[in-house]
C-alpha cells in the first residue's frame, strides 16, 4: 500500500531515474549567500527537493544560481533560487537570530518525494544566508550537476536504499537520484 511505502524502496526505481556520479570536485571556498527551501508535508517539515534536477536535502543550502522548478495554479517555471527568493521579496523578511533570511511560498510548489512518490508539495518558505564554506559540484554521468556548501547533503542510492550523505562523502558507486 501507498501508505506503507518508506524512503528507499524500490518504487524509487519506478517514478525516478537513478544516475552514476561521474565526479565531486571541491570548488574552494565560498564567501556569499546560499539558498534552501522548506516543503510542507503531512503537518512537517521537510528540506527535500529538486535543485538543478539531482535530488538534494539540506543541512545547509545550495548556490544563488541553482535551477528549481516551480508551480502554481497557473504556470510552471524553471527559475534561478536567488530569483525565486525575490520574486517573492515583497519587502516582507523574516529573520531568525542566526541571520537567515526567510520568505514564505506563497502558493508555490515544488518536487519532493512523498511516501516514495515524486509529488509538487507545498513550498512553506524560502531561506537565504550569507556562508564562508567550501563548495562542492556534484555530477551526474548525464551531465546534470549541482553545487551545495560541504554540510549541504545529495540524497543518493546506496545498497538498494535512499540515504543523504554529504558532499565528500559521496562514493562512485552512489547513484543520484534525478529527476527531469
Amino acid at each position: 500500500k501507498t501508505k506503507d511505502i518508506k524512503i528507499g524502496d524500490v518504487v524509487l526505481l519506478e517514478t525516478l531515474k537513478q544516475d552514476k556520479v561521474s565526479e565531486v570536485k571541491l570548488l574552494g571556498e565560498f564567501d556569499d549567500y546560499v539558498y534552501d527551501i522548506s516543503i510542507r508535508t503531512d503537518n512537517r517539515d521537510e528540506h527535500v527537493f529538486f535543485a538543478d534536477g539531482i535530488m538534494v536535502h539540506n543541512t545547509d543550502s545550495v548556490v544563488a544560481n541553482t535551477s528549481i522548478t516551480i508551480t502554481n495554479d497557473k504556470e510552471t517555471k524553471d527559475i534561478r533560487i536567488d530569483d525565486f527568493f525575490n520574486l517573492l521579496n515583497t519587502g516582507v523578511i523574516q529573520k531568525t537570530q542566526f541571520g537567515h533570511e526567510m520568505i514564505d511560498g506563497d502558493q508555490w510548489r515544488i518536487k519532493n518525494l512523498v511516501d516514495g512518490k515524486l509529488t509538487d508539495s507545498p513550498i512553506k518558505r524560502i531561506i537565504r544566508h550569507k556562508v564562508n564554506k567550501k563548495i562542492y559540484r556534484i555530477t551526474s554521468s548525464d551531465g546534470k550537476s549541482v553545487e551545495c556548501t560541504g554540510d549541504h547533503s545529495i540524497m543518493v542510492m546506496r545498497g538498494g536504499k535512499l540515504i543523504e550523505v554529504k558532499p565528500c562523502d559521496i562514493k562512485k558507486t552512489d547513484k543520484l537520484v534525478v529527476y527531469g
